[in-house]
């Protein structure tokens, strides 16, 4: 059966696009209607704070995934 990979996992295997992909742009908050004339420092804050919450998320997913996937192979 697959293994759902933890997020050090998917960074660890050095490629940079998979780092790219971590974090938003501010073109693509800008492009959402509402906040095409958000200042820089919200922006930057905006990038950082989806960033710090999909990380938390995706550990949290990841972590509950495999705990299921492992206690189906032992049953």
């Amino acid at each position: 059966m697959a293994k759902i990979i933890n997020l050090q996992e998917w960074v660890g295997d050095n490629n940079t696009e998979n780092g790219n992909r971590l974090f938003l742009t501010e073109k693509q908050i800008r492009s959402f209607p509402g906040f095409e004339n958000t200042p820089d420092d919200e922006v930057i804050n905006i990038i950082n704070t989806l960033h710090q919450f999909s990380l938390i998320t995706y550990e949290l997913i990841t972590t509950e995934l495999n705990q299921k996937l492992a206690d189906n192979q032992t049953a």
